[in-house]
């Protein structure tokens, strides 16, 4: 081993090793801050429903940093890079488009649905945003696609964020969930005080909610929001405190990669319901009346609502599933017992 070799094997032992104690130290201070979240405040049904005020701040939110984004000399609540330059490093460079809304529930239930193009000639890639505003309840959604429109490869796209941004929420409370981890802790609701040390949480080995829920309940002192990812797949998120209010981003964990002529590739969906209140249940309500009444099929429209999972299920009255189309569940698969057996029982 020459004098060369002997400096950088020193070196690179040196930086696993901080690497390491760095990584530890950060991991066990967040552990330090997280807790169980069992301080539920009781709300009435008044303050459950959704306010004009919500409306205004979500419409606000969704035009500013994702419709008219770019066009507006805004960054985008979503970014990605070409050969190593972020999107929202060269805006002028880019063609954005706004394209005509569509009426209420044409494309999805209870939202109405614009496609955004954002196009680099000289890049050859346009990519295109399919977002929706569910007014009814404050919420929103999008997804990125990115595509070759040259007759060439493309250049190396990489960091294809679905969101990058941060909310204006002030001091910020993260609220979350245990994913299915086959244990007495699992769908578990945990809190923590957002750092300034970034915190990430991910899905294990391509399962959407195997270690953690999707859903973040990022509850602010100025006003608070539902984060989703929805990807049938290997998703990242990374949040931290920020002087203004909560930093959040969300991607597909890996991509790196050329595009061939005509390929087109896709972000995780995103979506944002916000609120403005500070009970944390407010924003699961919220986001729960997003998700019966706008993400669920067209056809059902009658529910039996059971939130204490196999117990009551299982004791629904005749009255209750009689009209019944579907059934709405906090949780309820058991192993050894199907859907017909469980209503026989």
């Amino acid at each position: 081993m020459n004098i060369l070799q002997l400096i950088m094997s020193i070196f690179t032992s040196i930086s696993v090793a901080l690497t390491s104690f760095f990584g530890g130290l950060a991991a066990s201070f967040f552990e330090s801050k997280t807790s169980l979240y069992t301080a539920y405040k009781t709300m009435t049904y008044e303050e459950s429903l959704v306010t004009d005020e919500e409306k205004a701040l979500a419409r606000q939110w969704y035009e500013e940093n994702v419709l008219f984004a770019g066009t507006n000399g805004k960054k985008p609540a979503y970014d990605f890079k070409v050969k190593n330059t972020k999107l929202s490093q060269e805006l002028k460079k880019w063609k954005f488009e706004v394209g005509e809304t569509s009426e209420e529930g044409k494309v999805y239930r209870g939202g109405k649905t614009t496609y955004i193009t954002v196009t680099n000639e000289k890049r050859g890639l346009q990519a295109t945003i399919e977002a929706t505003f569910y007014e009814a309840v404050a919420s929103c959604d999008w997804t990125v696609y990115i595509k070759n429109i040259a007759d060439k490869n493309s250049a190396d796209i990489s960091d294809f964020y679905a969101i990058d941004t941060t909310f204006g929420t002030g001091k910020t409370t993260l609220y979350w969930s245990n994913g299915g981890t086959n244990d007495n802790e699992m769908f578990t609701v945990r809190q923590m005080p957002l750092q300034a040390v970034k915190w990430t949480a991910s899905s294990t080995y391509g399962k959407s909610s195997d270690e953690y829920m999707p859903v973040f309940n990022l509850s602010g002192e100025k006003y608070s929001v539902v984060a989703s990812i929805g990807w049938s797949g290997q998703w990242n998120a990374k949040m931290s405190q920020k002087l203004c209010g909560a930093y959040f981003n969300a991607r597909q964990e890996e991509f790196d990669a050329y595009l061939l002529p005509g390929e087109e590739v896709r972000s995780p969906l995103i979506s944002l319901s916000f609120y403005k209140s500070g009970n944390a249940l407010k924003g699961y309500n919220v986001y729960r009346s997003f998700v019966k009444d706008c993400v669920y099929n067209e056809n059902i429209h009658r529910f039996a609502v059971v939130n204490q999972g196999r117990k009551s299920f299982l004791n629904a009255t005749d009255e209750e599933l009689e009209h019944c189309e579907y059934i709405w569940h906090d949780f309820g698969w058991f192993e050894g017992v199907d859907y017909e057996t469980m209503l026989e029982i």
